[in-house]
Formats: C-alpha cells, sequence, structure tokens
C-alpha cells in the first residue's frame, strides 16, 4: 500500500489584530501583530481548507485527514494539532459536517 501525504498551505497576512479559529479543533490565536502568519494542513486528502471571513475573525476549516501547524513569518511554530481529523461522508467538506451537526453556525460570516 502506499499513501501520499498531501501538503496544503493556507497564507495569511494581516495589518490589525485578528482571531484566527482553526476548526474542526476550534483552537483560536490572536494574532496581534501585523505580518505573515502559514497554516499548514498535511495529510492524505486532495480537498482544499474552507475558509470564512468575518469582523475580526478568520476561520479555517481543515480538509478531512489531516493535521495542521500554524507558523509565523520568522519560521516559529505558534500552535497546531497532531489529532488527526477523520475523513468525511463521501462528497462532504469539514465545514458541511460541522453545520449539519449543529457544531458551527458561520451566517453571521458571510
Amino acid at each position: 500500500m502506499k499513501v501520499a501525504v498531501v501538503h496544503q498551505d493556507v497564507f495569511i497576512t494581516i495589518e490589525k489584530p485578528i482571531r484566527l479559529i482553526i476548526e474542526p479543533w476550534a483552537n483560536e490565536y490572536i494574532l496581534d501583530k501585523s505580518g505573515e502568519f502559514t497554516v499548514r494542513f498535511e495529510g492524505t486528502s486532495q480537498d482544499m481548507p474552507e475558509i470564512e471571513e468575518g469582523e475580526g475573525v478568520l476561520l479555517v476549516f481543515a480538509p478531512p485527514e489531516s493535521i495542521y501547524t500554524l507558523i509565523s513569518s520568522e519560521d516559529i511554530v505558534i500552535g497546531g494539532s497532531d489529532i488527526c481529523l477523520p475523513a468525511m461522508p463521501s462528497g462532504m467538506s469539514t465545514k458541511d459536517f460541522m453545520g449539519m451537526v449543529g457544531l458551527r453556525d458561520t451566517s453571521d460570516f458571510s
């Protein structure tokens, strides 16, 4: 059996403080200095992360079957999770699944 690891990066550039939430772990980070940050997902899914943006808040939904690391532009690891997100039902994203089971309402972020 051969398994390929997929790396997907979400690049974030901020000019004012924001609250970054990585789902489905509900991990929150206050990014309070301007600069660039990277959320790096590693896993086996080809699905892309989904992003919702609101006033002072950025939600990033991980692709299925992934872990993540939050890194500053100085290559400092700020946080992450090594608890792997499981696979989702066919055709369903992490965001869709969380909405279906009532774990995250993003209607106020659109």
